[in-house]
């Protein structure tokens, strides 16, 4: 494999970590450093991907504004920059 150096020691860590909804350990542990990092962050909260967070950040929105209509660009909806 030509990225076996890469690939092979994640593999295995790969194999040990649960994809179930309750936190693992070390996602708590993760949450916790970042916190006292980050003096202004109040929660952490993972996401398996941009889709997720997106869904999530317009909700926020919606709730927090008390709106139900969101802005989109319609003439180019993904952008690369």
């Amino acid at each position: 494999m030509r990225f076996e150096p890469v690939v092979k020691p994640r593999t295995g860590r790969c194999r040990s970590v649960s994809i179930s909804r309750v936190p693992q350990k070390l996602e708590v542990d993760l949450a916790e450093l970042f916190l006292e990092l980050v003096s202004g962050a109040d929660m952490v909260k993972f996401a398996k991907n941009g889709s997720d967070v997106t869904t999530a950040a317009v909700k926020l929105a919606r709730a927090y504004t008390g709106r139900d209509l969101v802005a989109i660009c319609g003439d180019q909806p993904v952008f690369f920059h």
